[in-house]
């Protein structure tokens, strides 16, 4: 089986694990991050998945910088349509239209779930590469005691709680988050800057 990581070839060995291994070693050397693993037939979310088909696959990187510049980007965005989603479904739990709110979180749970793996990812380059944080703090944790409070919720069909949470506590949250990212985005567009200069 040949492994290409951008183009070029990578030596493997019979055994993936010690494979896998290798390839994150080689893309964390270089400071990038992978965004892509496909074959000639289909693409892959993770190495194993590649590495269990037994074909020949590509691994396209991105600089980590850059990659987390354009994922702020994505992050600022989708959390705009997040608020309006979740003022959407806050009028349907205040106006009694419980299914249609329901409905329409349950569709929102995969977002909301996207927004704690970024959130996290993106403290974690910070950490890790020393980049100074904004100057507002983002807390990830109430993020998660608050997805906790509104399961409990749902579970328990408290609509007026789902409500007071979702419009009280969570939008909050993602409008903290927005400025968050915006801070980080400021600071990371002049570092990519200088970097290339």
């Amino acid at each position: 089986m040949n492994i290409y990581v951008d183009e070029n070839r990578l030596e493997s060995t019979s055994r993936y694990e010690e494979d896998i291994k290798a390839i994150i070693k080689k893309v964390s050397s270089e400071n990038k991050v992978i965004i892509h693993i496909y074959n000639e037939v289909r693409e892959f979310e993770s190495l194993e998945q590649a590495f269990a088909d037994g074909e020949d696959f590509h691994i396209v990187t991105a600089g980590l910088s850059e990659y987390l510049l354009e994922t702020l980007g994505n992050v600022s965005s989708y959390l705009q349509k997040m608020i309006e989603a979740i003022e959407e479904i806050v009028e349907n739990f205040r106006t009694g239209e419980e299914g249609e709110g329901s409905k329409k979180f349950l569709d929102a749970i995969e977002g909301l779930g996207w927004l704690l793996d970024m959130a996290t990812s993106q403290q974690n380059y910070i950490k890790q590469n020393k980049i100074k944080e904004p100057e507002k703090v983002l807390f990830i944790e109430q993020y998660e005691e608050l997805l906790a409070k509104i399961v409990e919720a749902l579970e328990l069909s408290d609509f007026v709680l789902i409500a007071d949470l979702l419009e009280y506590e969570l939008i909050p949250w993602f409008e903290e988050y927005k400025e968050w990212s915006s801070q980080l985005q400021k600071g990371l567009s002049v570092d990519v800057s200088f970097r290339k200069h």
